[in-house]
């Protein structure tokens, strides 16, 4: 079959509209079982989304693999799962920005949900704050202060780069 030229908006829209799918359904279903109060089968579709040893494509679903584990007062697996979201997050750190550029404009282009979550800074800070709360119920004041100190250093980075960004958007 030969493809036409005004074929081809249309496999373009199909296709983007096809990985908005595949992305939504199953946050979709986390949010659902959420809301029920069902944290038992988000932990479960989280985890599913995760993987056992995900990628960092995978941050957000390891995040709320990190937050139903500490819901559900499994304190040692939710640290686990935080320290696989700082390794993501590391990944990202380590990304040249021109490679960032190229993505983010390759997913205006195509399909937003189609690149990977690589966080925010209240990600990162979040992730630092329940570490250390994880710990502190654990009985683990070490770790405990480790955590609180490397969250107010997160929190203390997001300042500078806010200020920075707030001073560039005023000389434009």
């Amino acid at each position: 079959m030969k493809i036409r030229r005004y074929h081809i908006p249309l496999i373009l829209l199909l296709s983007t509209a096809a990985g908005c799918a595949t992305v939504r359904v199953p946050l979709q279903t986390f949010d659902a079982a959420l809301a029920a109060g069902d944290t038992e089968r988000a932990r479960e579709i989280a985890g599913t989304n995760a993987g056992a040893n995900p990628s960092p494509r995978e941050l957000l679903w390891v995040l709320q693999t990190g937050a139903m584990d500490r819901i559900l007062q499994r304190y040692e697996a939710s640290n686990s799962a935080f320290d696989r979201a700082e390794q993501a997050f590391a990944h990202y750190d380590q990304q040249l920005w021109a490679g960032r550029s190229v993505q983010t404009t390759g997913g205006l282009l195509i399909n937003d949900t189609a690149l990977p979550y690589t966080g925010r800074s209240y990600d990162r800070i979040m992730v630092n704050t329940y570490k250390a709360l994880n710990f502190a119920v654990l009985g683990d004041r070490a770790n405990a202060r480790v955590e609180f100190n490397r969250a107010l250093q997160r929190q203390s980075d997001a300042k500078q780069i806010f200020a920075r960004q707030t001073e560039e958007l005023r000389q434009t």
